[in-house]
């Protein structure tokens, strides 16, 4: 995985929009972890979240898609411990938009495979995708 200092410079701006949208402090999780950010408020965990950055705006598609793999982290993080799990849309007008992957109806997703046909490494990054309709984020 390559990060380099814009992407980091994004995550933090998002961070700190996240924390003052849901009043909580935005922890940072390793770059190989599964998830990029747990919820903290008071010393107690109260939510994870996932960040894409997209370099489009919400209307060029009708999906927005995560990786499988990150939706079921997601999924099984608020399953143990109770807390909601958020996937995050940075658009590249800046605009946020978030969903609790709780909220999203059965069947309302599509599983596809899909990925980078092209990354930075050079190799392809196939893998099952799951594609959101964006009518079910909201904007923060």
């Amino acid at each position: 995985m390559n990060i380099n200092a814009e992407d980091v410079e994004k995550q933090r701006a998002v961070a700190e929009r996240l924390e003052a949208f849901w009043n909580c402090e935005v922890l940072s999780h390793g770059a190989l972890d599964d998830l990029d950010f747990t919820l903290s408020r008071d010393g107690k965990i109260v939510g994870h979240a996932e960040l894409k950055c997209r370099g489009h705006n919400i209307e060029t598609y009708d999906t927005v898609f995560l990786a499988l793999h990150k939706w079921l982290c997601l999924v099984l993080a608020s399953v143990a411990d109770g807390n909601p799990s958020y996937i995050v849309y940075r658009f590249d007008n800046g605009d946020l938009y978030w969903l609790d992957v709780c909220d999203v109806p059965t069947g309302s997703g599509k599983l596809t495979m899909d990925g980078a046909r092209r990354t930075r490494s050079g190799r392809p990054n196939i893998e099952p995708m799951f594609s959101i309709p964006v009518e079910l984020l909201h904007k923060l």
